[in-house]
């Protein structure tokens, strides 16, 4: 699949997580919501329970969908497995309570035929969807929302005016612990006061931490972005550079040498500690993945001085090999691409590629072998 197919595909993947998101928040405001007669009835506990789920699920696929140039196999399947229940539950909603849903239920099914014809391209080692910082704040989040509303429903006749449903408690909850307190919902006894003044604590001491947690890393990713547009940008009107896909400190000594000799040095990196201490030697670092075809192709290679593909993992190297072979013709990269290999069994899988392979361990023997002489 190519890169223009592949966004496609990406949009496609973030709307059926909005629409799922919209649906969710719809299915729980229902009541007031629809105003047809025959879309009028209250849900159960059952179908809010779902509705929630339905919320979550979106989320999720919106996740995936903002990390979906990793074309890991677990985005994959988590993508094909939350897209088929929710269009389950699409569904038995949309012929029960509300028709118009049809339209996204095909949607998705569309979608579904795309994303298994689209298997193959997810082929990457996969990586977790959230870090453990992530999922420790939706946890501190979700405990907290919850004992907000189960309070406020429990103690709901204790409030000024009483708090009977899930969408006032809910609203109490979010101006508590954001301690906005705009003064229309006010506790009346001391246990509801209590009640509410642990609230505020809760919101202070755990809610805002977490929420820092989860919007710091999307907020330097978009800076982050931001950043690399505008190094790609001075990269293309540069000549004679050489490029470094995927760095090991053996290449420090050689990369610095080249510097000093003032030319250009550009190491893809995506390791945020060595991208940093790589600026601050000198070289232009560009935060992506050194096997991102779509990073690859910002580059005008046919001015490139070299490539090096210098990982300390084989495996990495040879991915990256595939993907430089994938986005740009041999004549443009002959005799400019150059591979190191740590282990002399890996050097016939890089022979399909006709790059210029050097062996370390068999160039470090041979030097061993020069001193015992």
């Amino acid at each position: 699949m190519d890169q223009h197919n592949l966004k496609r595909l990406r949009l496609a993947v973030l709307t059926s997580g909005l629409l799922a998101l919209l649906f969710g928040v719809a299915l729980i405001i229902s009541p007031p919501l629809y105003s047809f007669l025959h879309l009028s009835q209250n849900f159960t506990d059952t179908g809010r329970a779902i509705s929630i789920f339905t919320i979550l699920a979106g989320l999720v696929i919106i996740r995936i969908a903002v990390r979906f140039g990793d074309r890991t196999l677990n985005s994959w399947r988590a993508l094909v497995v939350l897209i088929v229940i929710v269009t389950s539950v699409f569904v038995y909603n949309g012929f029960i309570f509300f028709y118009p849903t049809l339209v996204v239920i095909a949607f998705n099914v569309i979608l579904l035929a795309l994303l298994v014809m689209a298997r193959r391209d997810f082929k990457y080692p996969s990586a977790p969807l959230l870090s453990p910082e992530s999922i420790g704040a939706l946890i501190t989040i979700v405990f907290t929302v919850s004992y907000g509303v189960g309070g406020v429903l429990l103690l709901g006749s204790q409030f000024s005016p009483h708090i009977t449903n899930i969408i006032n408690a809910l609203y109490f909850t979010g101006e508590t612990v954001t301690t906005l307190g705009f003064g229309d919902i006010l506790p009346v006894t001391a246990i509801s006061r209590l009640f509410t003044i642990s609230l505020v604590i809760l919101g202070i001491a755990s809610f805002f931490g977490a929420m820092v947690i989860l919007v710091t890393p999307l907020i330097e990713r978009r800076i982050g972005g931001i950043v690399n547009v505008m190094k790609r940008r001075q990269i293309q009107g540069l000549k004679d550079y050489t490029l470094v896909c995927g760095y090991s400190e053996t290449l420090m000594k050689y990369l610095t040498k080249l510097k000093e000799n003032g030319e250009l040095v550009v190491i893809m990196e995506e390791d945020k500690i060595l991208s940093e201490r790589l600026i601050d030697s000198g070289f232009i670092v560009i935060d992506e993945r050194p096997d991102s075809e779509e990073a690859l192709l910002e580059f005008n290679f046919s001015v490139a001085k070299q490539v090096i593909i210098g990982s300390r993992d084989d495996g990495q190297n040879i991915l990256v090999a595939a993907a430089l072979h994938q986005v740009t013709g041999q004549e443009i990269l002959h005799g400019k691409v150059i591979v190191l290999i740590q282990n002399s069994s890996n050097v016939g899988r890089f022979s399909i590629f006709n790059y210029r392979l050097i062996d370390v361990s068999s160039v470090l023997g041979d030097y061993l072998l020069s001193l015992s002489r």
